[in-house]
């Protein structure tokens, strides 16, 4: 078993500490594959962690390539980085303590060593990871062939409009500037998992 950091927003914190959330879609970077969605790729596991993709459209430009998953492959688990917080304490003055925005629960660190008075998820230690999430599988797909079902599986709010709408405006929001927008239809990993214990 592999361990990798992954990022969520304190929305998605919030949805996984609260069973919603048991999947995520995360764009593949592969220019190739992402700059011709034209084409009629198709690809398969050459292990659990490796995939190959090819096109018959244009076998010679192309020629099929090889792409590990950054986020390993069913049994490994994922550590979730989040945003985490300086508490203010009665006097209106920055302590010590500090806490995950995502719900307000202080952390189990008794210091504050860092200059800023928040650590962004990016920066958040292993030390500090609360969310632990065993991969249970990884597939392959585009991102427009999300189901209803697997909208509400990304944690979307389960008493709001239809899931998929839901999930467009939560992608856009998340992937739009970095140039993957919902139109462009990218291919992504869909990573499913489960919470495996939190400390």
């Amino acid at each position: 078993m592999k361990e990798r950091p992954i990022i969520f927003s304190d929305e998605m914190v919030r949805a996984i500490l609260e069973g919603r959330k048991t999947q995520t879609r995360r764009v593949i970077k592969a220019p190739v594959l992402q700059n011709h969605p034209e084409y009629r790729w198709k690809f398969y596991k050459n292990t659990l962690a490796n995939w190959r993709f090819d096109t018959d459209d244009y076998p010679n430009v192309c020629g099929g390539f090889k792409i590990k998953c950054p986020y390993g492959q069913p049994g490994d688990r994922l550590w979730v980085r989040e945003t985490i917080k300086r508490n203010i304490n009665q006097q209106g003055e920055f302590d010590n303590l500090s806490f995950y925005d995502a719900d307000e629960t202080m952390t189990v660190a008794d210091v504050w060593p860092w200059k800023r008075d928040v650590l962004p998820s990016i920066y958040c230690p292993r030390g500090l990871s609360r969310i632990n999430l065993l991969i249970k599988d990884i597939r392959v797909e585009r991102v427009q062939d999300i189901t209803e079902e697997d909208a509400e599986r990304e944690g979307i709010d389960p008493e709001g409009y239809i899931p998929t709408i839901q999930f467009k405006k939560l992608w856009n929001s998340i992937n739009e500037k970095r140039g993957y927008p919902w139109e462009s239809n990218p291919w992504v990993w869909v990573v499913e998992f489960e919470v495996e214990y939190e400390k």
